[in-house]
């Protein structure tokens, strides 16, 4: 009989074991955060992840609304925007690594009219070339052509005012990267579409990724979608690729951009801090790749629907593959509250988006609420969830936050949007 004892303990202990639930798997767990994500209207795409042992998962999520044209599969190709960036960035380091050029080289060498004779080829892959990151009303963004072809827009870009001197600060600029097409065909003496085939696509496997300017969208493309101005319904985003010039108008799938990761795997003018990750945004699209040469994990995801919280995601995917605990989405409901209207006054004004300086953002008090002034509904009423947040809607995320500045003595104003993606406002003061 005492021998049977500890016989008995073992099996009972044996079956414990087996009928204890197995944690789900990091995989699992991403599985289920997309599905609530999709469930609550805040996701549309593909994702595709890779953990540190090779294992990869590969999923689409579509969301349960009534529009025609949505539906994602897993190797659907969608707008990438400034993702593209990393071609281009990989195509100037295929050819310093060949002896073709020099990054230090001055971007006159290859584009003899353009007016800033310090500016380097480095400096404008970099963002420091202190170019801003669309064109101002200065150089007359308001007349830009329909269609506005390449050759217009470097034009427009050479009669540009510099932000700030080359090499001195970081100004993420989408006109650099438009002077890089055309000083990558110069180089080459071909039109960039085939430079990046030769050098990117053909030799990584990559058949969905297409330059829209030049070419009819591939048969896997789908349209993208975002809220209406009143937060309410979807509709299609901004779809006119043929008719006017502008950076990151490429498509991919996620397939494609994990062959692209797995091309450039290791090269060190694409990784910083051994992390390699770059985001885009255009109407009616989200996309995000990254990889970490320390954990050996890459994340990647398109969304053909521009209403996601987009850092958040980011971040959460990434917490995920290690391990890390993460809230799953919730519905999101925001409470207004009441403010005194000598503290909603010392919100009126101007400010200015640092980021792209020919947009400004108007406030004003009436009815004893904060109005901002929007191009297309006029004025709008925000309403305060505490002393410095305001918002729009209360299942919106997008948030106005108005900051202190001790030293000039005024609120400045941050815009986050998107899950946490912020952009500084300063004041304008005018004499």
């Amino acid at each position: 009989m005492k021998n049977a004892i500890p016989l008995l303990l073992s099996l009972l202990v044996c079956a414990v074991l087996a009928f204890s639930p197995k944690p789900p798997s990091p995989f699992e767990i991403a599985d289920q955060y997309m599905y609530k994500l999709t469930q609550l209207e805040q996701f549309n795409g593909v994702i595709l992840l890779e953990d540190e042992y090779g294992n990869v998962f590969h999923e689409a999520y579509n969301m349960n609304v009534p529009v025609d044209g949505m539906h994602v599969n897993k190797e659907s190709a969608l707008v990438i925007a400034s993702v593209s960036k990393l071609f281009f960035k990989q195509v100037l380091l295929d050819f310093e690594q060949s002896g073709t050029i020099s990054l230090d080289e001055p971007v006159q060498k290859y584009l003899p009219a353009f007016p800033h004779e310090q500016i380097t080829l480095k400096q404008l892959k970099n963002h420091t070339s202190g170019l801003p990151r669309e064109l101002l009303e200065t150089a007359g963004s308001a007349t830009i052509p329909e269609p506005a072809t390449l050759s217009e827009y470097i034009k427009l870009i050479c009669e540009e005012s510099l932000l700030s001197e080359p090499g001195e600060k970081y100004h993420y600029s989408n006109l650099g990267f438009i002077l890089l097409y055309r000083i990558i065909e110069n180089i080459a003496e071909k039109p960039y579409p085939e430079v990046m085939d030769s050098l990117i696509f053909r030799p990584a496997g990559m058949s969905q990724t297409i330059d829209l300017h030049t070419e009819t969208p591939p048969p896997a493309w789908v349209a993208g979608y975002k809220k209406d101005d009143e937060n309410q319904s979807v509709m299609l985003g901004d779809m006119r690729f043929s008719q006017r010039f502008r950076s990151g108008d490429w498509t991919s799938s996620a397939t494609d951009l994990h062959k692209f990761l797995n091309f450039v795997e290791g090269e060190e003018g694409l990784y910083e801090n051994d992390t390699l990750r770059h985001g885009g945004a255009r109407s009616g699209y989200r996309s995000y790749v990254f990889h970490s040469k320390k954990s050996k994990q890459k994340v990647i995801f398109l969304s053909n629907y521009a209403n996601i919280p987009f850092l958040k995601l980011a971040d959460d995917l990434a917490k995920i593959l290690d391990g890390k605990p993460v809230k799953m989405p919730q519905e999101l409901y925001r409470v207004e509250i009441s403010l005194p209207g000598e503290l909603l006054e010392s919100y009126t004004g101007t400010y200015r988006l640092e980021a792209e300086l020919g947009t400004e953002f108007q406030f004003k008090v009436r009815e004893d609420a904060l109005y901002f002034e929007d191009e297309k509904l006029g004025w709008i009423p925000m309403m305060a969830e505490d002393s410095t947040s305001f918002f729009f809607y209360p299942k919106d995320p997008e948030t106005i936050r108005f900051v202190w500045d001790s030293t000039a003595q005024h609120y400045d104003m941050e815009l986050i949007i998107e899950g946490g993606m912020s952009f500084f406002c300063p004041r304008v003061v005018r004499d």
